[in-house]
């Protein structure tokens, strides 16, 4: 070992200076303070940009919370006739139990899959889980009564384009 000027716990003068040069600065702090006058016998508060109690945690009109923030946009021109079909498919499916939303299996047609070689399968397990994600997504949109909503448009034409895919390369691997 060789005898440097380095102990246990400490460092040399000349490795300190040299860190003190090589040290990236730090940048300046922004004046952080609310321009409001601190209350009497209290420390100035740092103001938190995200945080704004003048505006934060007002009330919202229940016509607004209902009608615009927790409801997603209907298409006024409809669904498309293949996805509404689709769709439909899905929601049938999971109503008679044929699909359980929480059992990605539940969805693989057992006789094609069997037939994929293993790292086809891996493919199948893991778009699987993907599409079993969105099928739950799906469903929760309908059931709730937004089936007609942009929503549950793009994930029906998502799900039924990635079922068209993987068929194309894989066979008829899923039972939607």
């Amino acid at each position: 070992m060789q005898n440097d000027d380095i102990q246990l716990g400490t460092s040399s003068s000349s490795q300190t200076a040299n860190a003190q040069k090589n040290a990236v600065p730090k940048p300046p702090m922004l004046n952080t303070t609310s321009n409001a006058a601190p209350a009497p016998n209290s420390s100035p508060k740092k103001y938190n940009p995200l945080y704004d109690p003048a505006t934060d945690n007002l009330p919202i009109d229940e016509r607004v919370q209902k009608d615009v923030i927790n409801t997603p946009a209907v298409d006024p021109t409809g669904v498309n006739p293949d996805n509404q079909a689709f769709l439909e498919k899905i929601v049938n499916m999971i109503d008679t139990g044929k699909i359980n939303v929480l059992k990605p299996s539940s969805i693989i047609n057992d006789q094609a899959y069997s037939q994929l070689s293993e790292e086809a399968q891996g493919k199948v397990d893991m778009e699987s889980i993907n599409m079993l994600a969105s099928i739950r997504q799906i469903h929760g949109l309908y059931k709730t009564g937004y089936s007609q909503s942009y929503q549950i448009q793009n994930l029906v034409h998502h799900l039924r384009l990635l079922k068209e895919r993987l068929e194309g390369v894989s066979g008829d691997v899923f039972i939607i």
